[in-house]
């Protein structure tokens, strides 16, 4: 134990070198890997969160539930509400992929994926979606508190006008009641003065009448003598044109006692004095615009604004180039069919250049080569001189042609006619009614023109007619009922005709007649007066036949009592 040293005492302010060399290099080191790490995991941060997000889509097996949960994100942003970190990450990674057609949502049904890709875009569309931030601009929850607002707006608009309507409506009242209260006084007023002013007027009333009776009566006595003043001017007119004729014819035979004297009596002039070498028919209606051989049609610029109607017709020549007929009558045709300022006529007559009818159904070679000597041609004239005139008819007039031997046929005659006159625009003023020999209307001074019928035959020896009796062999077994009963139809039909009847009516024929010579009116035959309107009768297609009217001028010293009425009549024949 002697051996043994004790150890002396350490100085505990002086501490050991190596332990102070380590405690330095560890601080540094600590120090150095905290620099680092900072560094190193702020430059990651980013990759962590993304593979963070695919860790949590990767945990997750069913891809449907990501789906649906992708498109509520959607809706909620939409919608305005906000995504936590960890959900907008997990809605920026699937949303691209739930609008392809490709990746992992598109397994999806297709339907279903195009319904969801709809709903997005027209979203997004509304709210202004702004894609690379992948947000919305505008949300649901933001429009919706302006409509809000806008609907709290108007409301407050409304409450306010119904206020205004409320206040105006209380003033309309109190100032609809002030008018109501000023129309009754008014009212008052006014019935008081009616009645009044009544009452004044009512005791001249009977005056008042007597004075309008008075002057009604004037007027009509007035009109009364000036249309016989018309008439008797015209009835002296003639008597003095007569006179002068018959001054004439007595100077005549005072200069040459020897000459032979024919005093002009009743013979009338026809138609118009001829004597100035001029047409007819000098005064045009219109013409023709356009013509169809092809279809025997006519265009003419006269229509109904003009008072045309289907059956008015005329006669055609061509135009000098003033506005005058020249050469022969080219033809004539009839109105079909009205247009305002139009019509269109069908060709009923041709003729040529020496006056004769060119048959409408004739196919010949011949017909073509007088055709075209004097064809219809645009532009060419159209007459009718007795458009707007007046007229008095009497006799048996024939203007289709047919035999009239009873009073009823007759009549369907006479009707037939005055239709025509009356499509060709004439004015009858009076008539001669053949079933009981009476005159229908007057004729007055505007009445200008006489168209005569044929005289009714009278028969001979004072016999009546008898209706013919039928064939009693004709009549088979049961002979002598049909025999009774033919009797008693021919008795209905039978004419009524007498010779007092036919002599009686030729009788007032002559009388009209002669009143219209002193008138001086002109006389023209039915036949005549059809001629001159361009009138054709109705023939057959295949009639090769020409009809019996031929164009022709009176010549100078061409006796007037010879001139040709209707039914081959002469003037003389019917005086």
């Amino acid at each position: 134990m002697a051996g043994l040293r004790k150890p002396g005492k350490r100085d505990g302010s002086n501490p050991s070198t190596i332990l102070v060399i380590f405690l330095s290099f560890f601080v540094l080191l600590s120090i150095g890997l905290g620099v680092w790490g900072y560094f190193g995991y702020s430059g990651q941060e980013k990759l962590r969160e993304e593979a963070k997000a695919k860790s949590q889509l990767a945990k997750s097996n069913n891809t449907g539930e990501q789906y649906a949960l992708t498109l509520a994100r959607e809706a909620r942003l939409a919608y305005g509400d906000a995504l936590d970190p960890d959900e907008m990450n997990l809605y920026k990674l699937a949303i691209d992929d739930l609008l392809s057609d490709g990746g992992e949502f598109g397994k999806q049904d297709a339907k279903v994926r195009e319904a969801a890709k709809k709903m997005v875009a027209e979203m997004r569309k509304s709210l202004n979606y702004d894609k690379e931030g992948k947000k919305y601009k505008e949300t649901f929850k933001d429009s919706f508190t302006t409509l809000n607002k806008s609907l709290e707006d108007a409301r407050a608009q409304v409450n306010t006008a119904q206020a205004d309507y409320k206040a105006l409506n209380e003033r309309y009242e109190k100032l609809e009641a002030a008018t109501n209260k000023s129309w009754k006084d008014a009212n008052v007023a006014i019935t008081d003065g009616n009645n009044k002013t009544l009452k004044a007027a009512q005791a001249q009333t009977e005056e008042m009448q007597k004075q309008m009776k008075r002057n009604q009566d004037l007027n009509d006595e007035k009109k009364q003598q000036s249309d016989q003043l018309e008439n008797d001017k015209a009835k002296y007119e003639a008597v003095i044109r007569n006179l002068n004729k018959k001054i004439v014819a007595f100077e005549v035979q005072k200069a040459d006692p020897n000459a032979p004297v024919k005093l002009a009596g009743d013979v009338h002039a026809l138609m118009l004095d001829m004597s100035p070498g001029k047409t007819l028919w000098d005064n045009p209606l219109g013409k023709v615009t356009r013509v169809d051989i092809e279809n025997g049609q006519l265009f003419v610029n006269i229509g109904a604004a003009q008072g045309a109607k289907p059956g008015l017709s005329f006669n055609i020549f061509a135009d000098n180039g003033k506005r005058q007929a020249t050469g022969q009558m080219k033809g004539t045709c009839e109105v079909i069919r009205v247009l305002d300022n139009a019509s269109v006529c069908r060709i009923t007559s041709l003729y040529d250049l020496e006056g004769r009818e060119i048959v409408l159904a004739d196919a010949s070679k011949g017909r073509l080569a007088r055709e075209s000597e004097n064809a219809l041609k645009e532009g060419d004239l159209l007459f009718n001189m007795f458009w707007g005139s007046h007229v008095a008819v009497v006799g048996n007039v024939n203007p289709n042609g047919q035999p009239a031997d009873t009073p009823a046929e007759q009549t369907r005659n006479l009707n037939a006619f005055m239709q025509i006159l009356q499509n060709n625009g004439v004015r009858v003023d009076a008539y001669l009614d053949l079933t009981d020999n009476t005159i229908k209307g007057e004729l007055n001074y505007r009445t200008r023109y006489l168209i005569l019928g044929d005289l009714l035959p009278e028969p001979k020896n004072g016999d009546a007619f008898k209706p013919k009796q039928k064939d009693k062999d004709a009549e088979g077994k049961d002979g002598e009922a049909k025999q009774g009963e033919a009797k008693e139809a021919e008795a209905k039909e039978a004419r009524d005709d007498t010779p007092d009847r036919a002599k009686a009516i030729n009788e007032t024929m002559r009388a009209m007649r002669k009143d219209a010579i002193e008138r001086g009116m002109f006389i023209i035959s039915a036949e005549n007066f059809l001629g001159v309107i361009g009138h054709r009768r109705s023939r057959s297609a295949n009639d090769l036949g020409a009809s019996s009217f031929r164009p022709s001028v009176m010549h100078a010293g061409q006796d007037a009592s010879q001139l040709q009425l209707g039914g081959g009549k002469k003037l003389d024949e019917v005086k």
